[in-house]
């Protein structure tokens, strides 16, 4: 029910949607409460923001028409937002919490997949976080005049970020621009937008050839294999374990347009060369680019 609301978009819906923005709601509260107004009880679960994500996920299945069929894995033990270790089960909030506080890699380790637990042993025990983004987005706003037509950069938000010191820290940032109706969320997507030079015209040009041009696989289980392959053989876009084949592969697929994927795939490669950029600066430590990575098998 909550789907067919959101894909239909009823005139109730509608109705509650506006009167809770002009009552100062946030976009999401505004949504929820629209949503309860016309779902009632069920409109509950969004309590819960892996819920919100799996229902937009289930949206987009509809208005696709996908074949698709979601399946639910149902929570246990602790919340989203929890930031306290349970026995067996902790959310990723409770796990970088003790990290930030202290607690060692190791002695987590029923907490977390042995497989994950060999990446987390770095050093100085740390996690890359929001605040490593600092100088990045200062950078950016050195030159104010290159973030005109960021996606998701409304001309609110815009007039708020060129009146922006850039002797700030990256929260200190968020904190200066969020509001009622710009959430946190939503300045951290245009912020990673901004330094990675994301326009709308690159988004209007995805949507207008397909959207979809490649499945760049990041990791495998062993015993995967013959499903890779089936990919490979009936995939009707080219699927990528190994990013030195990316331009061969195209050459299977003519329908696909090679110019978006390009620049799709640039953005790909920018966006693992800023996390290397921001690994380096807190550790000292140089990683391996997409083209000279292993794939990890799990």
């Amino acid at each position: 029910i909550l789907s067919d609301t959101l894909v239909e978009e009823p005139a109730a819906y509608k109705t509650a949607l506006q009167e809770a923005l002009k009552c100062g709601k946030s976009f999401p509260a505004a949504k929820q409460y629209a949503l309860s107004s016309v779902c009632g009880e069920a409109a509950t679960i969004l309590d819960e923001p892996n819920n919100t994500l799996a229902l937009a996920y289930i949206c987009a299945l509809k208005k696709l028409r996908s074949p698709i069929k979601p399946v639910f894995i149902k929570r246990i033990s602790s919340h989203y937002h929890d930031k306290h270790l349970h026995t067996n089960i902790s959310s990723a909030s409770a796990i970088r919490n003790s990290l930030s506080n202290g607690v060692s890699p190791e002695e987590l380790k029923s907490q977390i997949p042995a497989e994950a637990l060999s990446y987390m042993t770095v050093s100085n025990n740390g996690y890359l976080s929001d605040l490593d983004l600092t100088p990045f987005i200062q950078s950016v706003l050195l030159h104010k005049e290159h973030i005109k037509n960021t996606f998701d950069l409304s001309p609110q938000l815009s007039d708020k970020i060129n009146k922006l010191s850039i002797n700030c820290s990256y929260e200190e940032l968020i904190n200066g621009l969020k509001s009622k109706d710009i959430t946190r969320s939503r300045i951290s997507r245009v912020f990673l937008h901004m330094i990675l030079g994301y326009k709308e015209s690159h988004r209007m040009d995805f949507i207008q050839n397909g959207y979809i041009f490649y499945a760049n696989i990041l990791a495998l289980r062993k015993l995967s294999g013959s499903l890779v392959k089936l990919c490979h053989t009936h995939s009707q876009i080219p699927v990528i374990t190994k990013k030195a084949d990316y331009d061969s592969l195209f050459n299977k697929y003519p329908d696909i347009c090679k110019q978006s994927a390009d620049c799709m795939w640039n953005f790909d490669m920018t966006a693992t060369d800023l996390y290397n950029a921001i690994y380096y600066n807190r550790f000292h430590e140089k990683l391996p680019n997409d083209y000279t990575i292993i794939l990890p098998v799990l």
